[in-house]
């Protein structure tokens, strides 16, 4: 079968496309000081990647985010430095699953760990260790004799004389032809199915062995399975949970990862060490959620231990008695990453611990700000939890920084600071909103971020600097519809879309916008973004919320490390 991409080279860079992209990009923007017209962006060859996978890790339970790691078959040495992992396979909404023997759909939820799997990723990565991917596809049951089923996209269809099909897919790179009589059959339905219901956008997957070497390559299958569209995989989904007793429950098309979740738990063992003779230490607990499961929650210097009523906020290696803390059957909310072990209990880090808090939905929470908005009565609006609430810290509300003496305000919460809020009450809306009484700011944390655009194309890396979210300015402005220009000798870049148009000066931390045209309404009062624009290496870095400011709808949302454009 021909292999989409090397393997080798995809996985020993932490995260393939991605950062092949971000090199790309870093390529492509023009120097800021020259006046350079702008470069084309450029997208991935391929945006599907497939390759032959051993399966290392499963975490299909209910109430976390269902995903396989795995690592390429023919490398037992791939992923070493995370852990065993060389890639973490999300399943969502319209990833299928089909044995490559029979043409049937399989269950993803009977993948065990040593499986030799073959899985169709998206090009699209987040820079964690391990990297982790969307799935498109799994094939299950290979045989070592033959070739697996290929899924393929079709992007143009040809209906020859003959009554066969010819599909141009794998970016024009091969030709797959589906004669008038090869079985087809449709994924998950009983419905009548022929070569010729094949159209452009059509996902399948086509047995064939033999491809000959032209370019683009050519192909004849044996056999196909049409698979449901996108708009069509939650039935598809629904239908596979039911026929098999279900597994966790699947993401709806177009809905993302959750990157933090927390469950309200009961502690109902320790693990204890020894420290310096007599110091003990909690290394770990076991606790019971309320959701009948049992976690493994590992404890240590990452870890916050926050009281919600007293409000206090510690680090859990500052915690004087840590047994008394969270002696056995101590209720407490666990928040901790979508990322499990598959042993039993399943273990989780955790993020923070809070004690002292009645329901999951009321006192304190621990947020993310994937947007944040400064609003006319100086109170500061957050976005958070994969934008299901809406959060406002008013102008008067307590704010207060952790762990050091500094003077903070709500207009220090800025897109990707983390945030402990307290509140109370939840409004049923979507997103859901709320009211914080009080908010902690917790320390920044610097990382490379993966900018993501339409389709899921990774189009380049953007970064948190000194807490701000920093995007190369001239590439995510054209990408948003701005001309760019730059004068050199006031060391400044002129952005306009037609409507609003505004200067970014090197060096200095105030960004006001105005209307583009005469006879438009709309100009704003300078405001800080908490980073000046600066020039590195031949790009200008501006912070990312230049461009909720500047554009309506405010279309630029970090979700953990990946800056959605």
């Amino acid at each position: 079968m021909k292999f989409r991409g090397t393997m080798a080279a995809i996985l020993s860079a932490t995260m393939l496309c991605t950062a092949v992209l971000a090199a790309s990009a870093n390529t492509l923007t023009p120097a800021a000081p020259q006046d350079a017209p702008a470069a084309t962006e450029q997208q991935a060859q391929f945006s599907v990647l497939g390759g032959k996978m051993k399966v290392v890790e499963v975490n299909l339970k209910s109430g976390g985010y269902p995903s396989i790691g795995v690592v390429p078959a023919d490398d037992a040495d791939a992923g070493r430095e995370s852990g065993g992992l060389a890639l973490q396979l999300n399943l969502g909404g319209d990833t299928v699953c089909i044995d490559t023997k029979t043409g049937a759909a399989a269950n993803a939820g009977d993948i065990k760990v040593g499986d030799e799997i073959y899985a169709y990723y998206s090009a699209a990565m987040t820079r964690s260790l391990p990297p982790q991917s969307y799935c498109y596809a799994l094939v299950v049951n290979l045989d070592e004799k033959a070739a697996p089923a290929h899924y393929l996209t079709a992007e143009e269809v040809t209906k020859n004389d003959d009554g066969s099909v010819t599909v141009l897919a794998e970016n024009g790179t091969i030709l797959v032809t589906i004669g008038k009589d090869t079985p087809v059959s449709p994924y998950l339905t009983k419905n009548i199915v022929k070569n010729t219901d094949i159209e452009a956008g059509t996902r399948f997957f086509a047995w064939y062995d033999q491809v000959a070497l032209s370019m683009p390559g050519q192909a004849h299958a044996t056999q196909a399975v049409l698979l449901p569209d996108a708009a069509d995989a939650t039935d598809a989904a629904a239908a596979a949970e039911t026929r098999d007793g279900g597994a966790a429950q699947p993401l709806q098309p177009g809905e993302t990862a959750p990157y933090r979740l927390s469950a309200m738990a009961t502690v109902t063992g320790l693990q204890t060490a020894t420290h310096e003779g007599d110091i003990k230490l909690v290394p770990s607990v076991t606790v019971k959620t309320d959701a009948g499961e049992t976690l493994e929650v590992k404890l240590g210097e990452g870890t916050l231990f926050v009281d919600g009523k007293q409000g206090s906020v510690k680090g859990w290696t500052d915690v004087t008695d840590q047994e008394k803390a969270v002696a056995e059957g101590t209720k407490l909310t666990v928040y901790y990453g979508p990322v499990m072990t598959a042993s039993e209990p399943a273990q989780v880090t955790a993020e923070a611990v809070v004690v002292n808090q009645e329901e999951p939905g009321a006192g304190v929470r621990l947020l993310t700000a994937e947007r944040a908005t400064v609003n006319p009565d100086g109170s500061v609006t957050l976005l958070a939890e994969n934008g299901g609430i809406l959060v406002t810290v008013p102008a008067d509300a307590p704010v207060a920084p952790y762990l050091t003496k500094n003077i903070v305000k709500n207009t220090d919460i800025r897109m990707g600071v983390r945030v402990l809020a307290w509140y109370d009450v939840v409004a049923e809306s979507y997103p859901a909103q709320a009211t914080a009484t009080k908010a902690v700011l917790l320390p920044a944390q610097d990382r490379e971020l993966t900018m993501i655009s339409e389709g899921d194309i990774a189009i380049g890396k953007a970064k948190v600097e000194n807490g701000i979210v920093m995007v190369p300015l001239r590439q995510v402005a054209e990408k948003l519809g701005f001309k760019v220009t730059w004068d050199g000798a006031a060391e400044s870049v002129h952005l306009t879309d037609g409507t609003r148009q505004i200067t970014v000066k090197l060096g200095v931390d105030s960004y006001a916008y105005s209307a583009a045209k005469e006879g438009l309404d709309g100009m704003s009062a300078p405001a800080s973004l908490g980073a000046a624009a600066y020039e590195a290496e031949g790009t200008t870095w501006a912070p990312a919320e230049l461009f909720n400011l500047l554009v309506e709808g405010s279309p630029v949302r970090l979700n953990d490390n990946v800056l959605y454009i």
